[in-house]
């Protein structure tokens, strides 16, 4: 090793660094996070998790009250919910989360480049090991994804790591930083930490077969399981957040809603969207694809080992699909692998460096596979890579001067430029919600002490995971993973407006029917005329509404419908009936439903039409917008104090290249995401509940699109007689003093036999005891929790357990436990040795 060589290339890296942050951040006037999922992802869920924290003490808390009307918390377990990172900003409460997340994303990123250049410099010298970490930091996802999505690269150092503990394994028998590297890697990034842990292993039998030159079967089997053992001791030790994941995940996620030929999963195909560029892949250059086919062709054992590995990995789709938990196919996953595959560029530039020259075979080969590839899949900027690189090795070959080889890193820094400073940043001070928001939740926990949910209209999305304080409880969530009960209700059974991209999103509709059943007894916004909300306080035009005749969060209530009878009704008379009914699954009812909502033929006169056309097909109407167009119907009766619903079917979807369709109808959205896109929100059904003071008309805009729009219905239902058909339920008087964490505890006084129904989404791991005796609950309106009550008073008190939780905590102490025998074996050796 060159040690002053070393540090001048650490100086060099820190400087590029520096220059970097202050580049992308235009020194200051943007804050390090992306516009998309960072500013309403990233660290608004952590932030949460520290307020719960603040306000119950509890490190492992189980319940999300204030999130999706309540979840379970490891459903936000990709957020960080255990993440050491995120931890350590417990300790830090004066710093606010959004600059810790900045902070702790840069550092993470500038660790995992010392570290890579740590790790690689012990195997090479100095020039290789500087072009490997330049090549490992130009890589397009990694300084990338620390301002968009984090837990992409947020383990990365931690991965590093691993593989110096995988030297130390083979080279000094010790076996703890392997333990805790892996442990690290979950606990920071559970979802990645799979490809990691397989990068680990396949790096594990590389040095193996380059340490042991006569393997046979048994032997490889008897010292592989050796070498796993302290991956498993990680594993272990990273229970307490993977065992009650994996039960969310088996609960929570969705099916996807993207189509796969499981067939062509094992057909080899040369996909560059893998390997090359893209921020949602290892981002490499050319020179990655070349040092695959080096090292199978030109080397052999441990080398060809990793050449084919790697390569099966790419071509062969079924891995990309397995490492994705079989949900879609998706390049991201090959993240974790970013370093070996850097590893393999490293050795096949010592190979070629030592030599002094290319197997002109192997550049025929690289060459030829590229051209195929640019065949399959014309790219100006694989073709700009390919090209140059084909010129880079030529020249090497005939000058024998190792500098033209050093200009592969400058393919890779253009294209990391490129795709860094292509993403949009936050503004300085840039927010969704208003400075005022906070200001007005305040002024409603000052006089209203009771358990209520509030819907804040501001930001939209961008506010659906923003909990102002502890006391603060709302329906929205943005997660990727969240109660399926609770999204089936959402999006397919309240009637509510779908303006989002993925059934993961869940903002706060404008839907009267559903704010009032989940009990947002207060909303924020802006210059509202809803019927039932009246405005109560104003500060710089945020305004503050309330509505007295919302539904409590739980009730009892004798009236019931059973499912079978439910289900025969369709939007909106279903929705009508989760306000005016109990809906539970064992019971016969045999309703003859009474509704009081009235189907209506519209009449209306066009006084507006801006960039659309509009035609009569044979069994629907073609609709054919330019962007901003328009439609305004007046209508020739005038509806007052009534809800407007309106539906209709969309027959298909635009293609991506034109965008989502979406209709808005008085500011109300509905949208339809476009075709391919992997996340499809499925919105045939555009559904829209209108409920302003009086209709006047109806204001209606396009997104640019083609909307092919069949089965038109519209129903009116009057407001007195809407709120009359759910005013005789009996409130559930939640005690605060006693409702924080895991608990929701109160009293009810019940006048007669019936459902005790709480708009909390059901699901397993909740623990119901009625006047301290504990009771069964079951699925209530399709989504939510309840059981039948007998009339009197009652004491209720509900709380929630995570399932897997109890047994993960004592899996991780055996885990925490094998870990500290190991490192008091390790250290008891190293004392010995050095007594020696």
């Amino acid at each position: 090793m060159n040690f002053k060589k070393d540090k001048r290339n650490i100086l060099i890296l820190t400087l590029f660094f520096i220059i970097y942050y202050f580049s992308i951040t235009r020194f200051g006037q943007y804050i390090y996070g992306s516009v998309l999922d960072w500013n309403c992802q990233h660290y608004l869920i952590p932030d949460y998790f520290r307020k719960l924290f603040y306000e119950t003490g509890n490190l492992l808390p189980s319940f999300a009250f204030n999130l999706g009307a309540g979840e379970n918390i490891y459903n936000l377990s990709y957020y960080g919910l255990l993440s050491p990172i995120i931890l350590i900003s417990y300790l830090l409460p004066f710093i606010p989360m959004k600059t810790y997340i900045q902070i702790s994303s840069l550092i993470l990123v500038y660790v995992s480049i010392i570290l890579f250049y740590k790790w690689i410099s012990k195997k090479f010298d100095y020039k290789i090991s500087m072009i490997s970490t330049l090549l490992f930091m130009f890589a397009t996802p990694l300084f990338f994804h620390s301002h968009r999505h984090i837990m992409f690269i947020n383990y990365m150092p931690f991965l590093i790591m691993g593989l110096i503990g995988v030297d130390k394994y083979f080279n000094e028998q010790k076996k703890s930083l392997l333990s805790l590297s892996v442990f690290l890697i979950i606990m920071c990034s559970y979802f990645f930490s799979v490809g990691a842990i397989v990068s680990i292993v396949i790096y594990g039998i590389y040095v193996y077969f380059k340490k042991n030159k006569d393997v046979t079967i048994k032997s490889f089997i008897i010292d592989g399981f050796k070498f796993l053992m302290p991956i498993i001791v990680g594993i272990l030790m990273s229970s307490i957040l993977i065992l009650p994941t994996f039960s969310a995940l088996l609960n929570g996620r969705g099916e996807s809603s993207v189509s796969i030929d499981y067939l062509k999963l094992f057909i080899p195909s040369l996909n560059n969207n893998y390997i090359l560029y893209h921020t949602y892949s290892l981002g490499l250059t050319s020179i990655a694809i070349f040092s695959l086919v080096y090292s199978v062709i030109n080397f052999k054992r441990e080398k060809r080992f990793l050449g084919i590995i790697l390569s099966v990995m790419i071509i062969f789709p079924i891995f990309v699909f397995i490492l994705n938990g079989g949900m879609y196919l998706s390049a991201k996953v090959l993240i974790p692998f970013l370093p070996i595959f850097v590893f393999v560029i490293s050795i096949t530039l010592d190979d070629i460096f030592k030599r002094g020259n290319i197997p002109w075979k192997i550049i025929v080969v690289f060459a030829v596979l590229c051209v195929v590839s640019l065949l399959n899949s014309y790219s100006k900027i694989f073709l700009f890579d390919i090209v140059i690189t084909l010129l880079i090795l030529i020249l090497f070959n005939l000058t024998k001067k190792e500098k033209f080889i050093n200009l592969i890193v400058i393919i890779s820094f253009v294209l990391f430029v490129i795709s860094n400073f292509s993403d949009s940043l936050v503004e300085k001070d840039f927010s969704y919600d208003v400075p005022s928001t906070k200001e007005l939740v305040e002024y409603i926990q000052e006089y209203d002490k009771g358990i209520y949910r509030i819907s804040n209209r501001n930001g939209g999305l961008g506010t659906a995971n923003d909990v102002i304080n502890a006391r603060y409880y709302q329906n929205s969530i943005y997660s990727s993973l969240s109660n399926q009960n609770y999204q089936n209700f959402y999006y397919n059974l309240i009637g509510n407006d779908i303006l989002n991209r993925s059934k993961g999103q869940l903002s706060n509709p404008k839907n009267l029917l559903f704010n009032v059943y989940m009990g947002n007894k207060y909303m924020i916004g802006g210059n509202y005329q809803e019927l039932g909300y009246k405005k109560v306080k104003n500060i710089d035009n945020n305004f503050l509404y309330k509505n007295d005749k919302v539904l409590p969060i739980g009730y009892s209530s004798s009236k019931i419908m059973s499912k079978e009878d439910f289900d025969k009704l369709e939007y909106p008379y279903n929705a009508e009936a989760l306000l005016n009914y109990v809906i539970v699954d064992n019971e016969k009812t045999n309703i003859d439903y009474n509704t009081n909502i009235e189907e209506i033929s519209l009449n209306y006169n066009i006084s507006s039409k801006r960039n659309i056309e509009i035609s009569k097909e044979n069994d629907y109407i073609l609709i054919t917008s330019d962007k901003n167009g328009s439609l305004t119907l007046d209508l020739e009766d005038k509806l007052s104090n009534k809800i407007l619903f309106i539906k209709f079917e969309l027959l298909d979807s635009n293609s991506c290249s034109i965008g989502d369709n979406l209709i808005s109808i008085n500011n109300v959205i509905n949208k339809l995401t476009c075709k391919s896109w992997k996340y499809n929100n499925g919105n045939y059904s555009f559904e829209y509940t209108i409920s302003n003071k009086n209709i006047n008309q109806l204001d209606i805009k396009f997104d640019k699109g083609s909307y092919k729009i069949k089965n038109i219905e519209t129903y009116i239902l009057d407001y007195d007689d809407f709120v009359g058909s759910y005013s005789d339920v009996e409130p559930f008087e939640i005690d605060v003093s006693k409702t924080k964490a895991d608990v929701i505890e109160g009293n009810i006084n019940s006048s007669v036999d019936g459902y005790f129904n709480l708009s909390v989404p059901y699901d397993k791991g909740f623990s119901i005891y009625v006047d301290g005796e504990k009771i069964e609950y079951e699925k209530t309106d399709l989504a939510f929790i309840g059981f039948q009550m007998q009339k009197g008073n009652h004491h209720i008190k509900i709380v929630y357990t995570s399932p897997l939780l109890n047994v993960s905590k004592v899996i991780s102490l055996v885990g925490i436990t094998i870990f500290i025998s190991v490192l008091c074996i390790e250290q008891r050796k190293k004392c010995k040795t050095v007594s020696k």
